[in-house]
């Protein structure tokens, strides 16, 4: 469980160059047309939606205690489409939207696997694993803006939007093909490391 949930990190650590502020700058130029006042409120709109994807998870704990696997494959899913939706999109007013829709969507995920990893790993694993995490995707981390960059520099920024929305849709495949993840509860107190971790 934690190699897949890794993978998908170092996966999804690629496509989440593409919202750095240079990259939606970029797209707000060269495909909406817009100025610097709409890569603001693009940026903006990712955000709340953020904040507003916060409160849904503390309101539906117990929903998503039940679904866990099946909401990080589904906010994978969602991701994929949302950003493709958002590549060939000229409009700005849709492309807010589109950001609006996807901070909801990306923090559920990310609190939904965080929990994961510190649910499946026992105390005295917890440190040393997600030190080893940190120690691989902090270096990934700054290759991924150097491959993205390189990509919409060789090409242009609408593909950089594009492989994104493949790499999302790659880590919705990986969730939904582990049964392990996919139908994963919430198991604390009755855990086996063991049988976890591999």
């Amino acid at each position: 469980m934690i190699r897949n949930l890794t993978l998908m990190d170092l996966f999804e650590a690629l496509a989440n160059v593409v919202w750095t502020s240079a990259f939606i700058l970029a797209f707000t130029h060269e495909i909406l047309g817009k100025g610097s006042e709409w890569w603001g409120f693009i940026n903006a709109s990712y955000w709340v939606g953020g904040i507003v994807g916060s409160f849904m998870v503390v309101l539906i704990t117990g929903f998503l205690e039940k679904r866990v696997g099946y909401m990080i494959a589904l906010s994978a899913l969602s991701m994929s489409l949302l950003t493709f939706f958002f590549a060939v999109n000229s409009t700005a007013m849709l492309a807010l939207w589109l950001c609006l829709m996807m901070g909801p969507i990306y923090q559920i995920r990310e609190i939904c696997q965080e929990t994961v990893l510190q649910d499946v790993l026992s105390p005295m694993e917890r440190a040393k694993v997600m030190a080893a995490r940190v120690a691989l995707l902090t270096p990934w981390g700054a290759l991924t803006h150097l491959i993205m960059g390189w990509l919409a520099d060789r090409t242009d920024i609408q593909s950089a939007y594009l492989l994104g929305a493949v790499l999302y849709g790659i880590t919705f495949l990986i969730a939904i093909l582990h049964p392990q993840l996919k139908n994963y509860q919430y198991r604390t107190g009755e855990k086996s490391s063991a049988s976890q971790s591999s």
